[in-house]
């Protein structure tokens, strides 16, 4: 019924229009008569216009075409005019609450939207677009247009930019909802871009034959590109694809179907050229490319009939945000909070997560909340603090007199007990795995030394820097060869380098104050690391407290061990 009255009322206003026009334009007696008069007058302005542009084939690059912005030159207002006030204003018909589309009732047969209605509704080629009618894409064509031969949709002409400027600021358009689409607005591939290329003459243009093509997977110059087939004027070279001549730069738009007479970005990217792509010259009529830190200026697109992937329909229904050019779907996501059994801990990084749609199970990706150095999701120990591997728990902080497990803060390490017996190196390296260790101070994890970690353990006796701090044995830099890597003045607290080597002639003497360690071991305390000599596998390397110095010792002779895990 509603279909019925529509019709009943546009017809009445045809009627009404077509008496008023009587009183002034005599000829005008019903819409066709309008519309074939409308195509005579569109034809006697495509007549070639005089030669006006400049012979050099570069002088079209850049914006030179912007000098002759067709427009500028408009005298025929009338011929794409929608809004002939002699002509029936159809958008009145359309609810203004409509939205671009409404998926809540579609089932597997029904579109992304209904179109149903467009022959009655727009003129013979307009597009609708669910709220109002685009003219047929001309030279003098406002814009968003819709090429009926192509079947695309046209944005208007921007001023130049970079390449990856171009493809954000296509995709921007759907944000802004640019005539009334808020999907599918991208930067043109070349194919697309090219059916804007029209012939001077008005016959078939010469880039019709283009081998150049993305959807022919066609990229590169090598193999693709020819004067004779990607120009409208070109002269081939006669020993390669080269042009020999470009012919002459036009800025009256004749090589365009929307009258431009500029360099327009293309999407797609030469293939055997990765930071060039390709883009259409129509001051001159042609396929041609350039480096993507250039300013080409921008026309974006979409096709008419777009509907979005399936797997955007299912992300939008799924409550996330699509991204066509990754085709991904996502949503920011509330951690779980810390749990209320863990007390003494805060975020360590932050307290959401980027979640990632699963299109094959329907699933969001979860992040777990874990105690973890850094990320989404993850908590900490504050303070004194230590995470044990179920809670945070108190250690004191680590010093000559401090008890043991202590926290050192200077390294984020944990230092255990030392043990109470001497053993080899092999025992060692179990040792802190084993049953004496397991669970010590609520730790699961501990592990034995590296010598980087050990080296940690020394200090001065004076309070400074120790000489050890310079000592370039490392497991973490690779380099524990005895030979390359160790000297006295550098290894050792006391010692006195030897003129003809690397050894010392003194070592000083042994002290049982502990002035060497953080932790107040002396005399007679070695200590095993599980860096073994990269030029010697027999040996490995440990500290001498009571002398304060790096050392190393045969895997079968024995040493006392502390154990170590990281704090964090």
């Amino acid at each position: 019924m509603k279909k019925i009255c529509l019709i009943f009322v546009i017809f009445a206003l045809f009627v009404f229009a077509g008496c008023g026009s009587s009183k002034n334009k005599e000829n005008k007696t019903n819409p066709d008569a309008e519309e074939s008069v409308t195509d005579e007058d569109t034809d006697t302005t495509d007549t070639e216009p005089a030669d006006t542009a400049s012979d050099d084939p570069d002088s079209g690059s850049g914006d030179s075409g912007d000098t002759g912005d067709p427009d500028s030159g408009d005298t025929n207002s009338d011929t794409g005019d929608t809004n002939d006030p002699e002509e029936p204003d159809i958008s009145d018909s359309v609810d203004d609450t409509d939205s671009y589309y409404d998926d809540s009732t579609l089932d597997d047969t029904d579109s992304y939207y209904d179109d149903s209605d467009t022959d009655e509704t727009c003129a013979e080629n307009y597009s609708w677009t669910g709220k109002e009618c685009l003219p047929e894409c001309g030279k003098d064509s406002e814009t968003p247009c819709y090429d009926s031969e192509s079947g695309l949709i046209w944005s208007e002409k921007e001023s130049t930019m970079t390449w990856s400027n171009a493809k954000s600021h296509c995709t921007g358009l759907n944000t802004s909802n640019y005539g009334g689409f808020s999907r599918g607005w991208h930067l043109p591939t070349i194919d697309e871009l090219k059916t804007l290329l029209t012939s001077a003459s008005g016959g078939t243009p010469r880039s019709a034959n283009c081998a150049v093509s993305e959807t022919n997977n066609c990229l590169a110059e090598n193999g693709c590109w020819t004067c004779s087939t990607c120009t409208e004027q070109g002269t081939q070279k006669s020993d390669g694809a080269g042009c020999s001549s470009w012919g002459t730069s036009y800025s009256d738009g004749r090589f365009s179907k929307l009258g431009d007479a500029d360099w327009i970005w293309s999407s797609s990217v030469q293939s055997d050229h990765s930071s060039t792509a390709w883009d259409v010259s129509f001051d001159c009529g042609g396929v041609t490319s350039g480096p993507i830190d250039y300013k080409d200026n921008v026309r974006c697109v979409r096709k008419a009939d777009y509907e979005p992937p399936e797997e955007e329909l299912s992300c939008i229904a799924a409550g996330g945000t699509f991204n066509e050019t990754e085709n991904s779907c996502t949503k920011t996501i509330p951690c779980n909070p810390i749990p209320t059994t863990i007390e003494h801990a805060e975020w360590n990084g932050t307290d959401t997560y980027v979640s990632t749609y699963d299109f094959a199970t329907g699933t969001w990706t979860e992040t777990p909340t874990e105690h973890k150095t850094e990320g989404a999701c993850k908590f900490k120990c504050i303070n004194s603090y230590i995470w044990n591997g179920t809670e945070c728990v108190n250690l004191t902080e680590c010093s000559k007199t401090s008890g043991t497990p202590c926290y050192d803060s200077s390294s984020h390490l944990t230092w255990s007990k030392m043990s109470s017996s001497y053993m080899t190196w092999n025992t060692a390296t179990t040792f802190c795995q084993g049953n004496e260790m397991n669970g010590y101070g609520g730790f699961t994890d501990w592990r034995l030394p590296t010598i980087d970690e050990l080296k940690t353990l020394l200090t001065s006796a004076s309070g400074g820097t120790p000489r050890s701090a310079n000592c370039a044995v490392s497991a973490t830099n690779n380099c524990l060869a005895f030979d390359s890597c160790w000297t006295c003045s550098t290894c050792t607290e006391q010692g006195t380098q030897k003129s003809e080597g690397t050894s010392c002639s003194s070592w000083g003497s042994s002290y049982s104050d502990g002035r060497f360690s953080k932790l107040g071991d002396g005399a007679d305390v070695y200590l095993w690391s599980s860096s073994v000599l990269s030029d010697d596998s027999s040996s490995a390397w440990r500290v001498v407290f009571g002398y304060g110095y790096v050392s190393f010792h045969g895997i079968g002779y024995s040493s006392k061990v502390r154990c170590v895990r990281n704090a964090d």
